[in-house]
């Protein structure tokens, strides 16, 4: 029962959860990238990616990382299952090539970058069986799927847009031309064996070998 003679109670307004949570970001910090979606305690940005590392016929160039998710953001508890299908994942799969058949430009989808990258050939199915599988989990959780249809890639370059007017002149296609004339060639002879999954946490990279 309410006593209506006592004092009214003052309702106190709550601050908005994630402004105080909210970190102010420094573009200067990172290159002039600015972050799309503003860092929030508790919720770790992370990725699950493909490491393609140098085989015999190639041992001499560096590792390679194909993404198999978009950046996902996910909260404390979420990590561990993304992780642990990432692991259970790469205990399934045996090793496998891939190689390139051209260069291409990407642009992300909020068109704040342009990025210049060697495109999967020989391999794309293999990528193709293990984001179907990762992509299970991904929607369990409601978390966002890969693009469709998937453009497996190898980022080398990228650029900062100021504007989407920009992204047909980051990388024209003159430039494209050129560059495929001239290294199309190569690029189709660098073969890479893939041996292990990795998952992304923040600085964190997890490494988990295939057969």
């Amino acid at each position: 029962m309410n006593d209506s003679s006592g004092p009214t109670a003052k309702r106190r307004k709550l601050q908005p959860l994630v402004a105080q949570n909210q970190r102010k970001e420094d573009a200067a910090a990172h290159q002039g990238r600015v972050r799309t979606v503003p860092h929030v305690d508790g919720i770790f940005p992370s990725q699950q990616c493909q490491a393609a590392h140098p085989d015999v016929r190639a041992t001499d160039g560096p590792s390679l990382r194909l993404s198999l998710s978009k950046t996902l953001y996910l909260r404390a508890h979420e990590t561990d299952k993304v992780r642990d299908a990432v692991r259970s994942i790469a205990a399934k799969i045996s090793s496998f090539e891939i190689s390139f058949d051209k260069l291409i430009r990407l642009t992300n989808e909020d068109k704040t970058r342009s990025f210049l990258a060697r495109r999967v050939a020989a391999g794309a199915e293999n990528l193709t069986a293990i984001l179907a599988e990762l992509h299970v989990v991904l929607r369990k959780l409601r978390l966002p799927l890969f693009y469709d249809p998937p453009i497996f890639h190898a980022s080398f370059a990228w650029r900062v847009l100021l504007n989407a007017e920009q992204v047909g002149n980051a990388f024209s296609d003159t430039e494209l031309d050129e560059a495929n004339a001239e290294h199309g060639s190569a690029l189709r002879k660098d073969i890479h064996s893939v041996t292990e999954l990795c998952f992304k946490c923040r600085n964190d990279v997890q490494s988990f070998n295939v057969r």
